[in-house]
């Protein structure tokens, strides 16, 4: 019989509350800062649910295919359970303007190993940051997510916030997308989440578990 894993919004909600998720956010977020490099980590999830977070990967300019497959592998082959990849995050190095994802942050969502939820960040002069969660609601063929790709690039420019560019993908039909944000304050973990349980609503899921543990590219 075929195994689910179902991941209820309540427990992605609660991912991005995390103390761990929050530091790595803050390190990432460091880095861009001071450097203008992007910088990035993923969330893993095993067979009973429990999250573990990599170490953030900094890139001088931008963090190379090669950085994120290391990256990824060694949080994957660092964990004793069966487990597969659920989130990754990074920032780009722009502190102005609304969050737009590249052409390259949205066909990597064909490969095999990148099944479901990304995000992408801009930390701002205040150091507040700006998410833009972006998952994909079904598999997604080359062409079918090329067509999409032609669409956004076309109106992308005309955008005027990260609200405007998570429009787009929602009516795209394509993509769940939500924007979140973090102030910065300064009690420890140094910022804190503008959000609530409300905006991740829409990303409940579920998927074939058998083939998420058997992604073969990170073993």
């Amino acid at each position: 019989m075929e195994r689910k894993d179902f991941v209820k919004s309540e427990e992605i909600y609660n991912l991005f509350k995390a103390s761990q998720f929050v530091q790595n956010l803050r390190a990432a977020g460091n880095h861009t800062f001071r450097h203008g490099g992007e910088s990035m980590f993923y969330a893993a999830r095993d067979i009973d649910k429990k999250f573990y977070f990599s170490e953030v990967t900094k890139g001088e300019s931008s963090v190379t295919l090669s950085g994120i497959i290391d990256s990824a592998e060694k949080l994957i082959k660092g964990i004793t359970r069966p487990n597969y990849l659920f989130f990754d995050f990074h920032f780009h190095p722009n502190n102005y303007g609304p969050v737009l994802p590249s052409p390259t942050d949205l066909t990597i969502f064909t490969y095999p190993e990148f099944k479901n939820t990304r995000g992408i960040g801009q930390i701002f002069k205040n150091k507040n940051i700006d998410m833009l969660i972006i998952q994909r609601k079904k598999e997604l063929h080359a062409s079918i997510l090329g067509d999409c790709v032609d669409s956004y690039a076309r109106e992308a420019e005309n955008f005027a916030s990260t609200q405007e560019c998570a429009d787009f993908f929602n009516r795209s039909g394509l993509f769940n997308a939500e924007v979140v944000s973090y102030e910065r304050v300064k009690k420890y973990p140094f910022y804190s989440p503008l959000f609530s349980a409300t905006n991740f609503k829409k990303f409940s899921y579920t998927l074939n578990l058998e083939e998420a543990l058997d992604n073969k590219f990170f073993r």
